[in-house]
């Protein structure tokens, strides 16, 4: 389910593709492989969540609501305030293939939406009766 959930053309796969065609493969999959290892950390982090939510149905009401403010404030920024901003922008040239693996480390790290969809997809998962929460399937 989580590459389900990064696969879909976004941030990190357009910036993996742009580094493929600006510097070469080799840096493009090196940038691919630091979003991956943080891609199974946040996964496994969402399974955690998604037993600990499975347990406790109100605290799920709460995040309801403080999820749709959120998605509210954040769409209202990117529909009036996001698209006032035409700074240009300037590309830093990174020489290390090491860097692009931390690179793509720090990107993925600053996308936390994926966590969400991933507990989500984990409750589904345990609702089929396809997983459960013990500590080996998780």
């Amino acid at each position: 389910m989580a590459l389900v959930g990064v696969i879909p053309p976004g941030l990190l796969n357009m910036t993996a593709a742009k580094i493929s065609l600006k510097e070469g493969a080799g840096r493009g999959i090196m940038f691919s492989s630091g979003v991956s290892l943080v891609v199974f950390i946040q996964t496994y982090i969402a399974s955690i969540f998604a037993r600990y939510l499975s347990n406790r149905p109100d605290i799920v009401e709460i995040l309801q609501r403080v999820a749709f403010v959120l998605f509210v404030l954040i769409t209202i920024y990117f529909l009036v305030l996001a698209s006032k901003n035409d700074e240009p922008k300037i590309e830093a040239e990174i020489k290390s293939k090491h860097g692009r693996f931390f690179h793509g480390m720090l990107l993925s790290v600053l996308n936390v939406f994926p966590i969400p969809y991933q507990a989500y997809m984990t409750i589904t998962l345990a609702s089929f009766g396809i997983m459960d929460f013990e500590r080996l399937s998780i």
